[in-house]
């Protein structure tokens, strides 16, 4: 392609990009990916063409790559063009631009490389979180040949100098990766503003308040405040972004009175407070569950001539879940919908997806799906979190193939949507499948456990102690320690503190399969050496004393072996070589075989039960072992008896 036709291929895909660009509407659901869409036809007619891109057109292309959340993307285009490496560092880039044709594809040109595309590929580093490449870059221009994060800085040429957009965009970079030291750095590195000549570029309103946002984010409330005073005698005015920076100081502190008293100041000044300003107040007041103050916060911020916007809704909304009223939030959410001013707001899938939850709370699962079929019909795609929010309105609607099937339509689910597809494959009785999810490498560790406490509780629920009992093997054969919820889940789900003592005249028709499968939690956590809680053991004792006759014997001895976890500066012996010439006898196989064991029992040995008893346990662990305890001298010749063995 020869140049005029080049320059004309150029022109008119800038001018294209600048259509885009000029209409794009960033908090549009609907128009989210069309400026990337944009960008990738651009590139695939100038890949075709074998073109080189000049810096004008390479700079609206990674704009809106950037707009579109596509920071990446933006960065292999500058690569693919410039033909250099986006992280600063030395040699060439290994990117390439090909288009659809055999030959076709972007030849790399420095032509591209200007000071407006190195600020861009600062500006994707920084929606990346990379700090370090943002620095790497920064000293690429100016050719320092530092060493960021062990890799060293290439040099760019003499024809760039950084100028303060550069440096408050590596500013940005830095801050947003939470490294104030090294923002400090930087900060320190530029010149005064009222210093007329200077080597390094200016600090302007832009950097003071990055500076002041940082020290908000971080916490550091005085230091913020600091640096507003001496950026207003270096003779800048604040603005909207200052004042929402300190109110976010103030309300980490939790200091609401101060963030309306900036508002108001906001006011007397002059300076227009927006959404962000009072969303920022709004988000903190729902945190902190004072829902109502943000509520009339909104009725002021309408009345100050100020809209509310998608995100205030979606704070006000989360606010009304946290405090567990999933109906108001429903009735907040339709209220909306009905409003023509504020019904577009409300195609939005963050707010479609909250909605969804709100209906999984209330278990209405119909409403669920009608919420779903609305978001299609307003063309909103419904993303992961709403899918997995549908999938918990099925399962707490006891519609377990419902959830299911929106799983198996999933083409890439996370490890929440697992853990919910475990539940729905519990509620129908598929274990087995429950199980083999549950091991998979998916699942973090918080969801394994998770898996495994809803596994246990519908299965004993069930009365199927055979599946609780797989489960509980195989938590403890891959290496987990079942924490205490893991028990308390067996204890409330057996009813084990609510069951009534049985009668003498039910005693021949007893079920003692419910001590049976404590029992054999007993043996599972003594050969892990592990500990029990002081609730689990108490009701292990209680539920001996409930069914009496030969259960009680047990719990009564279960009482004698115990030793207390919990208890510091005592030495308790574990069981030496003389106990090994004794028979070991596992609690299961005790409850099997008492009427033949009864009678030895001086001459076996049975596992030891660890106990952490905590001091809210103390007073139920006294009263179940006093439930089950027997006349005191029988009791220690029972003991005298082990004793001698041990001996």
């Amino acid at each position: 392609v020869d140049s005029g036709a080049t320059e004309d291929l150029l022109s008119r895909c800038r001018n294209v990009l600048n259509r885009y660009i000029s209409v794009h509407e960033k908090n549009s659901e609907r128009n989210a990916g069309v400026l990337a869409l944009v960008a990738d036809r651009v590139l695939e007619s100038l890949t075709d063409a074998s073109a080189s891109l000049d810096a004008k057109t390479l700079s609206l292309v990674m704009n809106a790559y950037i707009a579109c959340n596509q920071p990446k993307t933006a960065l292999e285009a500058f690569e693919g063009a410039v033909g250099l490496k986006a992280d600063g560092s030395p040699g060439s880039s290994r990117t390439s631009l090909t288009g659809n044709k055999s030959r076709g594809g972007i030849v790399p040109s420095l032509l591209g490389l200007n000071l407006f595309t190195v600020t861009d590929v600062i500006r994707a580093h920084a929606a990346l979180g990379d700090s370090f490449a943002a620095r790497r870059v920064l000293a690429a221009i100016e050719g320092t040949y530092t060493t960021i994060n062990g890799v060293q800085s290439h040099y760019w040429g003499d024809d760039l100098k950084a100028d303060t957009k550069c440096y408050n965009s590596v500013l940005a970079a830095v801050v947003n990766s939470n490294d104030m030291k090294a923002a400090e750095e930087i900060f320190e590195e530029m010149s005064q503003p009222d210093r007329r000549v200077s080597g390094r570029p200016k600090k302007n309103l832009v950097t003071y308040n990055t500076m002041i946002g940082g020290y908000a984010r971080s916490g550091k409330r005085e230091d913020a405040f600091d640096l507003f005073k001496v950026m207003s005698k270096a003779g800048f005015k604040p603005d909207k972004v200052t004042v929402t920076a300190l109110i976010k100081a103030v309300i980490n502190d939790y200091d609401f009175d101060t963030a309306r008293n900036l508002l108001k100041d906001m006011r007397k000044a002059g300076i227009g407070a927006d959404v962000v300003t009072y969303n920022t107040v709004i988000r903190a007041l729902c945190g902190r569950l004072r829902w109502f103050e943000a509520k009339e916060l909104v009725a002021e911020m309408e009345a100050n001539g100020v809209n509310p916007d998608g995100k205030t809704y979606g704070l006000l909304m989360n606010g009304l879940l946290k405090l567990n009223k999933p109906g108001p939030c429903l009735t907040l959410f339709e209220s909306a919908c009905a409003d023509q001013r504020t019904a577009g707001l409300m195609e939005n899938v963050q707010l479609y997806t909250t909605a969804i939850t709100a209906s999984a709370s209330l278990g209405d699962s119909d409403r669920a799906f009608e919420l779903v079929s609305r978001m299609n019909f307003a063309g909103v795609k419904p993303n992961m979190k709403t899918l997995t929010a549908l999938m918990g309105a099925c399962i707490s609607d006891d519609k377990y193939r419902n959830a299911l099937d929106v799983y198996n339509k999933m083409k890439t689910p996370d490890g929440y949507a697992k853990s919910l597809a475990i539940r729905g494959y519990c509620g129908v009785d598929d274990f087995e499948t429950a199980l083999e999810m549950i091991q998979s490498d998916d699942l973090s560790g918080k969801e394994t456990i998770a898996s495994y406490n809803y596994m246990i509780g519908c299965a004993l629920n069930k009365k199927d102690f055979k599946t609780a009992c797989n489960a509980m093997d195989n938590l403890l054969r891959r290496g987990f320690v079942p924490p205490k919820s893991t028990l308390a889940i067996i204890v409330k789900t057996l009813g084990l503190f609510q069951k009534k003592t049985i009668v003498s005249a039910e005693v021949t028709t007893k079920d003692n399969s419910t001590f049976k499968f404590l029992l054999g939690i007993l043996d599972a956590f003594d050969q892990r050496k592990l500990e029990l809680s002081g609730q689990f053991y108490a009701a292990i004792l209680a539920e001996g004393a409930r069914m009496g006759g030969m259960e009680k014997r047990i719990a009564s001895l279960i009482v004698q072996v115990r030793t207390d976890a919990s208890a510091r500066g005592v030495n308790v012996e574990e069981p030496g070589a003389d106990l090994k010439l004794t028979r070991q006898v596992s609690w299961a196989e005790l409850v099997q075989n008492y009427a033949e064991l009864k009678d030895v029992l001086s001459e076996i040995s049975l596992p030891l039960v660890r106990v952490q008893v905590n001091e809210r346990d103390i007073r139920q662990v006294l009263f179940s072992e006093r439930g089950v305890s027997y006349n005191q001298r029988r009791v220690a010749k029972v003991k005298q008896s082990r004793e001698t063995s041990i001996r």
